[in-house]
């Protein structure tokens, strides 16, 4: 007869080459005693089957309840991680654009704008006081009379003048004054422009201002301060914020405390030269190789686990057999 060795896959013999020898190839006892000695060492291993049974379930749950805290753990570190590369992202965007905005403000000389629009103001203001001066006209004593009406006075009250002269001087006194009446006319649009002008470079001016603080701050300083903290070189402090880890063994859902977690002692930027981010990155490095280590116990126990269980009910159901044969004897 050819000799068949076990697969190393499957669960292991119920009894060893010994206890089989003398339990089921004996010549003594009889047959029937023979299976019940068997029936009775196979109940003494049943037991043994099932202690190890339920310590390989425990060992079990326990691996799956860690590989579930550590994926969680390495869930949240890496949330937290893509959120700080996106804020370094959007600083990088803003750092550009703000550069390139006030480069623009430089090239259009906003402070420089801002004194030659005053000055154009005043002149622009002078013209028209000058020009009100020539169309006030005064229906009484208490109001001097505009220019244009004591030069019609004049004229009209010259006797030395010719009839037709006078006419044509008046008829070219009118043609002025309706040309002048037009200019004053675009005063108010003009000025309002002016102002509109003025207002913008004056922001401008006060937007590039340079000599800012944290609370109220021009946008020179901004870029500045923004550019800092790109580089990781903010000058706030960070302050180390514990996991827990001095406090009693941890329960299997808490999260691993290995490590502490950097957290900034003032709000700002979580970028990528910063110590919040060089923390978070190297965490979040720990928990993927802990993730891995924990899924290839959760494995290997679930493995162990079964090998048990199925130890157990293979040797639980020859039991049961034996006993309905014997029964039905």
């Amino acid at each position: 007869m050819m000799n068949y060795q076990q697969h190393p896959c499957e669960p292991p013999k119920f009894l060893s080459e010994d206890e089989r020898k003398e339990c089921c190839k004996g010549e003594k006892p009889d047959p029937p005693d023979r299976q019940r000695n068997c029936v009775e060492i196979w109940k003494q291993k049943l037991q043994d089957a099932r202690q190890k049974m339920d310590e390989a379930g425990a060992r079990r749950v326990k691996a799956e309840n860690i590989h579930k805290n550590a994926a969680s753990w390495e869930g949240k570190l890496k949330k937290w991680k893509e959120d700080a590369d996106k804020a370094h992202e959007k600083a990088e965007e803003v750092h550009n654009a703000l550069g390139r905005f006030l480069e623009a403000v430089a090239r259009t000389k906003a402070a420089e704008t801002a004194t030659s629009v005053k000055a154009v103001l005043c002149l622009v203001k002078s013209i028209f006081d000058d020009v009100n001066e020539l169309l006030r006209v005064s229906t009484s004593a208490e109001v001097q009379e505009g220019k244009i009406q004591e030069l019609r006075r004049l004229i009209e009250c010259d006797d030395s003048l010719a009839a037709n002269i006078k006419e044509k001087a008046l008829a070219c006194i009118t043609v002025f004054q309706d040309k002048i009446a037009v200019v004053y006319a675009a005063r108010e649009d003009m000025l309002n422009k002016l102002l509109e002008i003025l207002h913008g470079a004056n922001i401008l001016v006060a937007a590039v201002d340079k000599s800012g603080t944290r609370e109220n701050a021009g946008l020179t300083w901004q870029l500045t301060d923004l550019y800092l903290r790109i580089e990781g070189k903010t000058a706030y402090s960070a302050r180390v914020r514990k996991c827990g880890c001095g406090e009693p063994q941890p329960t299997p859902q808490s999260p691993p405390c290995e490590s502490n977690i950097i957290a900034p002692g003032e709000p700002f930027l979580p970028i990528r030269k910063s110590e919040y981010y060089v923390g978070i990155a190297k965490l979040y490095k720990e928990a993927e190789l802990k993730l891995t280590t924990a899924k290839e116990a959760m494995a290997k126990a679930r493995k162990e686990a079964d090998t048990e269980a199925a130890c157990y009910n293979g040797l639980n159901d020859a039991i049961a057999a034996a006993e309905a044969a014997e029964a039905a004897k």
